[in-house]
């Protein structure tokens, strides 16, 4: 070969050198022997070679989750365009419409837009409209067959082409592949390294080597075989994710080698440990920022995870008492981060659930305490009156203070709400007796601002700047800004609302609104802008008209609903906005804030003061 390309310019390619990568040293000796060589090479993996440049090929390009696109920006997608026209070599009269585009661009997407299934996709037409193939995408694998015969077999069926390369792969990398199949939106080095080494049967990947070097090997193997896919987090940390049709498929050879079961149940005990070790975060005063706090932002990450042990948990709990107990245990940890993140109903779900299903095993206080301020939150107060006393009584026979005194705050707010404020004032004051002391400095700044809205609700309202005024010192020593945010801006900005002080309190609901919405805090954005809309109402009654709308955008759901007092707010400034502008005019309005939500908060941020960096409590 060398003596024919000699000193002449030429152009070598290879094709699907996976197949020979112990031969890549022969692809350096040519090159070295023929000075005006270049050499091509397609392959699986790269050949690792001195000089090599790998250029890696992305799957096509697709539409994001979030995008609603117009047909024709549908149409400009690599990915749309490889069906289209794939669908009409087989059907010519086939056009992308507004009725069929939303299912294509789904079909690319479950596709991962990998061009062989697309293809493989497409090819279905013949008997299926694109929204009855979406239907059976459900499982990918079966539907992606019968591809041209004219091509080799290993591209004749998706399942062919991932085997191809699976295949190809030692043993104990296959193992591996198959393995991290049970993890949801991928995971981390140090997860994967968890689940291969607590293995009794399987202490290491690799003979010979630790458990971290093996799946440090093995997952480097997968990476450079295109089997799992790279990426850095915001906070720096590698994360490994396998494409859905390729995980589909691993999951198959999972259950082929009999390991489903051992591998589930390590996954879920993996879950339960990364939440356990999280946990103390959720209500140590040395938290700064729960909202934008790292193990929030670790729990988003693995939420996928999670869901899916939690899953299975509940549907072994009636064959494995443990599994009830883990998924309780798991729910416990969860529910400030389904109230933080406004998923309520999902976190309702789960709460119930995994208490229906508790069997003989102890569901914990904390478990129930979390049903009931979730709840709450929906506005379900029959549901959330048990089951906070049921918290309460579960915390006070454990003799655990803390919990008890969560539990009276949550039911001070509930008591509140309902205009029971002789009873609302008897919780908050017990619960700040219970956290009066150096380590309970959070609890007894919240309980302080309770009885402040017990002061206001009773118009007494020196009393309210009063109590307030000492939250305020307790959040500001904490560096507790959910009180600086919601205290000071926020209901102080009632206050003076309602002292007749509308330039102070609009000054106020804007500071809070700019902390609020630094932390993605939506539900109290949504408070905020019905503030601002109250004082607005009279000098400027189509903004207030458009704050309103946006502020009920936000409180759609799965948000929590309006509060009583929200509500109050909201109707007040409403029906004072409607009789200004007429019912025409406010309609208008008041759909244009709900259509463009976004575009309200910017305007009303812009005359915010600058954010602080603010904290958030779960209740």
């Amino acid at each position: 070969m060398a003596s024919f390309i000699g000193d002449r310019h030429f152009l070598l390619v290879l094709d699907n050198f996976e197949q020979v990568l112990d031969a890549a040293g022969l692809v350096v000796d040519l090159l070295d022997a023929c000075r005006h060589l270049k050499i091509l090479v397609t392959s699986r993996a790269p050949l690792r070679v001195s000089g090599e440049r790998v250029v890696s090929v992305p799957p096509l390009s697709l539409p994001g989750n979030r995008e609603r696109p117009s047909t024709a920006l549908i149409a400009q997608f690599d990915a749309v365009q490889l069906f289209v026209e794939r669908v009409r070599a087989i059907r010519p009269e086939f056009a992308l419409t507004e009725e069929n585009g939303g299912a294509v661009v789904e079909i690319c997407r479950r596709l991962d837009g990998l061009p062989l299934a697309i293809e493989l996709a497409a090819a279905r037409v013949r008997l299926l409209h694109p929204s009855a193939i979406l239907t059976r995408l459900e499982r990918r694998l079966p539907l992606l067959t019968s591809g041209p015969r004219d091509v080799p077999v290993r591209q004749q069926t998706l399942r062919n082409a991932i085997a191809w390369s699976v295949d190809l792969l030692t043993a104990d990398e296959q193992r591996l592949f198959r393995r991290l199949a049970v993890f949801i939106d991928g995971c981390t080095l140090e997860a994967a390294e968890w689940l291969m080494q607590d293995s009794q049967e399987m202490p290491n990947i690799l003979e010979g080597t630790s458990a971290e070097t093996s799946v440090l090997e093995g997952v480097s193997s997968l990476l450079d075989q295109s089997l799992l896919r790279g990426e850095t987090r915001a906070d720096g940390e590698a994360r490994f994710t396998m494409l859905e049709t390729v995980r589909e498929f691993a999951l198959d050879r999972l259950d082929e080698a009999g390991e489903v079961y051992v591998m589930r149940r390590r996954h879920a005990v993996w879950c339960l440990a990364l939440l356990e070790t999280l946990a103390p975060s959720l209500w140590s005063p040395d938290q700064v920022s729960p909202l934008q706090a790292p193990w929030l932002d670790q729990l988003e990450a693995e939420y996928g995870n999670i869901r899916a042990a939690l899953t299975w948990l509940t549907g072994m709990a009636e064959l494995e008492p443990d599994a009830a107990e883990a998924a309780l245990r798991m729910a416990g940890v969860l529910w400030p981060f389904w109230r933080i993140r406004a998923r309520l109903s999902e976190g309702r779900a789960w709460l119930e659930s995994v208490m229906a299903g508790a069997g003989s095993a102890v569901v914990p206080a904390q478990v129930v305490l979390g049903a009931g301020v979730l709840a709450w939150a929906q506005g379900d107060y029959d549901r959330a009156r048990p089951l906070l006393q049921r918290a309460l009584d579960g915390f006070r026979v454990g003799h655990d203070v803390e919990g008890a005194g969560r539990t009276l705050l949550a039911l001070g707010r509930l008591m509140w709400d309902e205009g029971d404020v002789t009873r609302a004032e008897a919780a908050y004051a017990e619960a700040l007796d219970l956290f009066e002391g150096p380590e309970n400095r959070t609890g007894a700044a919240l309980a302080r601002h309770g009885l402040a809205l017990v002061a206001y609700r009773r118009g007494e309202y020196q009393q309210t700047k009063a109590l307030f005024t000492e939250a305020l010192a307790e959040w500001s020593a904490l560096g507790h800004v959910w009180g600086l945010a919601g205290c000071v801006p926020g209901h102080l900005g009632d206050l003076d609302r309602c002292l007749g002080n509308e330039q102070a309190a609009s000054a106020k609901y804007r500071d809070s609104l700019a902390l609020h919405h630094s932390q993605g805090d939506w539900e109290n954005v949504a408070w905020n802008l019905i503030g601002l809309a109250t004082v607005a109402v009279t000098t400027e009654p189509a903004k207030a008209a458009r704050l309103l709308g946006a502020a009920a955008a936000l409180k759609e759901p799965p948000a929590a609903p309006l509060g009583p007092d929200e509500r109050k707010d909201y109707n007040w400034a409403a029906g004072e906005a409607r009789g200004i502008l007429g019912e025409a005019a406010f309609a208008a309005a008041l759909e244009a804030g709900r259509a463009q939500p976004e575009a309200v908060l910017t305007e009303a941020l812009e005359e915010a003061l600058p954010p602080v960096v603010p904290d958030s409590g779960p209740l």
